[in-house]
């Protein structure tokens, strides 16, 4: 890819952006720290044990480890529920994460359906198609909230008694009832209870989607070729799901960048210009993993000097 761009264009968009890489790494960052208000959010009991700014700190930590690690954000949400694990009860951590994620992905949902809506405004397409692609949004969302319902009655425990029917797993799941019903019922709480909790956290959940985009948007006017809003939008958004297709590949290294330089071309734009969006992203993403990577160690020394 880089080869297609070639070192000199490259270099040049680098000198044309000059101080202006800084806005490329710290505006976008923003997305990372609504993330972990919604999680905060999330959290049944904060009290003295955990604040907002700890939470902060292990979300960016969880961040860069789900970049170099296999199978992306499972590996960094298992790291952030261990960084927690001595300053939360496990049900505690658990339901907060499930809820998380339960609110991440109603807000992945939002933004892909806005993504449908876009792509019916910028691209040619038959009544047909727009007919699929309406109903499936409604499906979508229909099925999510009901997702949503289930959880509410507790849907853990549910999910555990069927996979205690399967004979290999019996063994392995015994004697867990207990914190499953402990887990079902803080997300019971959460759903009945604070409402306005789930409100605040979906639209900081949203909010950071915008923040995503914000990049691409920003990005493209650095390097002299700027779009409109609803384009970079619409380039976060297949981001995304190439993201979501390719989970298990860590940072989706090539992947990202080169579904960039495609999509371009659809839009019958310069594909180059995806190629070199794709490129200035890595460097933030790079910066953000290298700074969370650092946070880890600090992390865990501070951990060791509470627990002393």
């Amino acid at each position: 890819m880089i080869r297609d761009v070639g070192i000199s264009t490259l270099w040049k968009n680098a000198k044309q952006m000059g101080w202006k890489i800084s806005i490329i790494i710290v505006v976008p960052g923003l997305f990372i720290i609504f993330q972990a208000i919604a999680w905060w959010l999330c959290i049944e009991k904060t009290g003295s044990k955990i604040t907002l700014k700890r939470i902060m700190l292990i979300q960016i930590a969880g961040w860069a480890f789900s970049e170099v690690a296999p199978f992306s954000s499972i590996a960094g949400e298992t790291f952030k529920g261990v960084v927690l694990k001595d300053k939360l009860k496990g049900s505690t951590i658990v339901s907060s994460l499930v809820l998380y994620n339960t609110i991440h992905t109603f807000a992945t949902i939002s933004i892909l359906c806005v993504g449908v809506v876009i792509t019916l405004i910028i691209i040619k397409t038959t009544a047909i198609i727009k007919i699929i692609s309406i109903a499936s949004i409604i499906i979508a969302i229909f099925l999510f909230l009901l997702f949503i319902k289930e959880q509410k009655k507790g849907m853990l425990l549910s999910l555990y008694n069927f996979f205690k029917k399967i004979k290999f797993l019996k063994k392995k799941l015994s004697g867990k009832e207990e914190k499953i019903i402990a887990i079902d019922k803080e997300m019971h709480h959460f759903w009945v209870n604070k409402k306005r909790n789930y409100i605040m956290a979906f639209l900081f959940m949203f909010c950071a989607k915008i923040f995503g985009a914000l990049e691409y948007y920003l990005i493209l006017i650095f390097i002299g070729y700027a779009q409109s809003f609803l384009i970079a939008l619409f380039l976060f958004i297949i981001s995304h799901v190439i993201f979501i297709a390719a989970f298990f590949i860590p940072s989706q290294i090539g992947l990202v960048t080169g579904g960039l330089n495609r999509t371009f071309k659809l839009l019958d734009l310069n594909p180059a210009y995806g190629t070199l969006v794709g490129i200035f992203r890595r460097i933030r993403v790079l910066c953000w993993t290298i700074f969370g990577l650092l946070l880890i160690p600090f992390l865990d020394a501070r951990s060791k000097q509470r627990d002393k």
